[in-house]
């Protein structure tokens, strides 16, 4: 973005020296002020794309988020229920995750080859879900600099962490 800024304010300047040679007449000045910025500032956003598609990249970890487990009919066990469902022929996992407040909110991931499933002995009672996704990095000296940044950023992994035992997927025959 800084790059935008930038190129507007030399463009206004150029637009002003170069209208200052010659004969000087205030619509020189009007034109270079009008033209100058506007050619600098489409200057600054080639530039400022540029430099966004050079700007590192950075794994970044959300969550852990609690997973909720699902309670039996006749409420003697408990299950992370993950069951499969499909919007428009794509395929999800859905599950309940409590929320700081402590309510539950229903979720569901895209099922594809970023979800990973541990069962961990370590935890009863209990699961988590955490996101990776890769970013352009804020901390690099490019980061002000470009824009676009957003269209960079894509998921890494979806990691589920529940007890053993807990992950049930039921079938239908049909």
């Amino acid at each position: 973005m800084n790059s935008i800024l930038l190129g507007t304010a030399v463009g206004l300047l150029l637009g002003v020296i170069i209208a200052a040679f010659g004969e000087r007449s205030w619509g020189k000045f009007l034109f270079g002020g009008i033209a100058g910025p506007c050619a600098g500032a489409f200057v600054g956003f080639i530039c400022a794309m540029v430099i966004g598609a050079f700007v590192p990249m950075k794994d970044t970890v959300l969550g852990p988020g609690t997973l909720v487990s699902m309670r039996s009919s006749d409420g003697m066990s408990g299950t992370f229920i993950w069951g499969s469902g499909s919007i428009n022929s794509t395929v999800t996992y859905n599950f309940m995750q409590r929320m700081d407040d402590g309510s539950l909110a229903p979720r569901s991931v895209y099922a594809n080859d970023l979800v990973r499933l541990i069962e961990d002995p370590e935890l009863k009672d209990v699961g988590y879900w955490r996101t990776t996704i890769r970013e352009c990095d804020p901390d690099s000296a490019l980061y002000n600099w470009g824009i676009f940044l957003k269209d960079r950023e894509r998921f890494v992994r979806q990691e589920f962490r529940v007890p053993v035992g807990t992950v049930v997927q039921q079938f239908k025959v049909q």
